[in-house]
């Protein structure tokens, strides 16, 4: 399904989780909140040595956000660079 950056954004920011295929490859972003800290996740699930591509902890959601809006980890790209051209899934 294809998604409008506005709809990946709020995705993103609200710690909504979803699947992401690009270029052959599976990935899954995941979010979390505990104790008031953000916790962002994004999973390659073809790559077992280097199955977590980001996986931090954050004190705001703001900064947890912009940590996955500028990760380099889809082929040395970021989400925005690739949203285009990558399939994403709802993880429901």
């Amino acid at each position: 399904m294809k998604y409008t950056w506005s709809e990946i954004y709020d995705s993103i920011w609200y710690g909504e989780e979803f699947a992401l295929f690009y270029q052959g490859k599976r990935y899954f972003l995941q979010a979390w909140e505990k104790d008031g800290n953000h916790y962002r996740e994004i999973d390659d699930y073809d790559t077992y040595e280097d199955y977590f591509l980001l996986n931090r902890e954050f004190p705001s959601r703001e900064e947890a956000a912009q940590a996955v809006l500028e990760a380099k980890v889809f082929d040395g790209k970021t989400i925005k660079e690739i949203y285009e051209n990558a399939e994403i899934a709802d993880w429901d």
